[in-house]
């Protein structure tokens, strides 16, 4: 009998629960797995994840798919204190909840000589046609909160299959994930 859709979420999220529980996984196969059913499920093109170093506390970013290997170099370079993050004047933004923050063009939330971290920097800045457009320069952010609330690292996701916001259900979906990676994964991060 084939699954519905959300049958087929459920299937997937409770893979992805066995994953981040297996000890004998590595954090790179793990978040590996979690973009994968990311691209898969929800049709997310890119993906960056970064996460707290907690020897600095400064925040990386370390994991990726769908970038060029240019926009990776330049994420790599990048690197932010807690206060960065969710610093509105530098990264101004549209919050949807505690954990989601959505970052659109009109906004310019990325500080000059960020832009190569785009994978087509050339269309930067290009007018919105539609209000659900989903531009070059949209992303959202979906924070990972441990059992103390503390900010462990997020979720980046930008580019749909259709090339317009997220439905409110993927981003349901976002924040159940990201929820579920934080409190498993907490105590894994070096």
């Amino acid at each position: 009998m084939a699954k519905n859709n959300e049958e087929r979420f459920a299937t997937m999220f409770m893979d992805l629960v066995k994953s981040c529980t297996d000890a004998r996984k590595d954090l790179k196969s793990v978040l590996n797995e979690v973009m994968v059913a990311l691209h898969r499920f929800l049709g997310f093109r890119q993906i960056a994840i970064a996460l707290r170093d907690n020897s600095t506390n400064l925040y990386r970013y370390g994991y990726f798919m769908g970038f060029t290997q240019t926009a990776i170099a330049e994420y790599k370079k990048i690197e932010y204190c807690y206060e960065d993050l969710f610093d509105i004047k530098n990264y101004p933004r549209i919050k949807i909840s505690d954990s989601v923050h959505i970052f659109p063009s009109e906004f310019t939330a990325y500080k000059p000589g960020e832009e190569g971290t785009f994978n087509h920097p050339s269309k930067l800045g290009k007018p919105r046609n539609e209000l659900e457009d989903l531009l070059e320069d949209d992303y959202f952010n979906v924070f990972m909160y441990d059992h103390d609330k503390r900010c462990i690292g997020w979720l980046e996701i930008s580019g749909t299959p259709d090339g317009k916001l997220p439905t409110r259900e993927s981003v349901r979906w976002l924040e159940l994930i990201a929820s579920m990676l934080g409190k498993t994964l907490g105590n894994r991060i070096p």
